[in-house]
């Protein structure tokens, strides 16, 4: 499954835009405030009214924008890189639908995936604005429903008590972090998320692809899972079992079972087993 196949066509247009916007202005990397200019220029649904109701126009975002953004040195027509503050808001767009059981990407997660990266005291544009997280929520309180998005898959909240996996906990040695984000980061291809103060002085790192999560916490009597271990659902099995090859980490494939699914199993640095799963054909 592609990363952005969950996103309805307004919120894949806004992703469109916001690449255009930032080539218009001759930034090569998408920024929040690329997306947000973007999801305030595509018009229709409730980000776009919030935004309006806030007095927040495309074109007052852009002139800010020009203001504080100046282009980028050596910028070139082309594929544009999404910063860590991008990735992180598009992270937690996906926190903000599973939060609330949706099986989709709107428009509406969007712009508060975005508003978490800054709050609301912080300096910036949307501060500027008057775009804050929380009062952006406050206004979608009633437009944002809880559940599913009616016809795209069975209800199997009768199944029993829980909805989703919130994070897979992983053991790792101590002092090793570095090698950890060199693995899961540079190889996997996820993104490091900010730990609590009140754990980070524990050690470890925590990862994240859209709403999976992978926390690695320290054990002093550290020993790697080689038979427990995390299943992780691939966006595009072929090519990320290809990449790993290409980076040298030896992967173990399995013959395909009665679903026909392609499955595959990889170490971390620590020893911990990790399996990667395709869809089924």
């Amino acid at each position: 499954m592609s990363m952005w196949e969950p996103f309805t066509e307004p919120a894949r247009r806004a992703m469109i835009l916001a690449q255009e916007t930032a080539e218009n202005l001759g930034h090569n990397y998408i920024a929040p405030e690329h997306i947000v200019i973007a999801i305030a220029g595509e018009g229709a649904g409730d980000a776009a009214r919030v935004l309006r109701d806030l007095g927040v126009t495309k074109s007052a975002l852009i002139d800010r924008v020009r203001e504080t953004m100046p282009p980028s040195d050596g910028h070139s027509e082309g594929e544009h890189f999404f910063t860590p503050a991008a990735k992180r808001g598009i992270e937690r767009a996906f926190n903000e639908a599973r939060d609330r059981d949706n099986n989709y990407i709107s428009c509406e997660h969007l712009l508060l995936g975005m508003l978490r990266e800054y709050p609301g005291n912080s300096d910036g544009i949307f501060a500027e604005f008057a775009i804050t997280y929380d009062a952006v929520t406050e206004r979608l309180r009633d437009s944002m429903p809880r559940g599913r998005m009616p016809g795209t898959e069975p209800d199997r909240e009768s199944a029993g008590p829980f909805r989703t996996i919130d994070h897979i906990q992983l053991a790792m040695p101590a002092g090793q972090e570095q090698i950890a984000r060199m693995f899961y980061v540079g190889i996997l291809g996820m993104q490091e998320l900010p730990k609590p103060a009140h754990l980070a002085a524990r050690g470890g790192a925590w990862f994240a692809s859209g709403p999976v999560q992978v926390h690695l916490g320290v054990d002093a009597d550290f020993h790697p899972a080689t038979k427990a271990h995390p299943a992780l659902k691939c966006r595009d099995y072929r090519t990320l079992i290809g990449e790993l090859r290409e980076k040298a980490v030896p992967v173990e494939e399995v013959p395909r079972g009665d679903d026909e699914t392609e499955r595959a199993y990889i170490a971390d640095p620590f020893g911990n087993r990790i399996e990667l799963v395709g869809d089924a054909t």
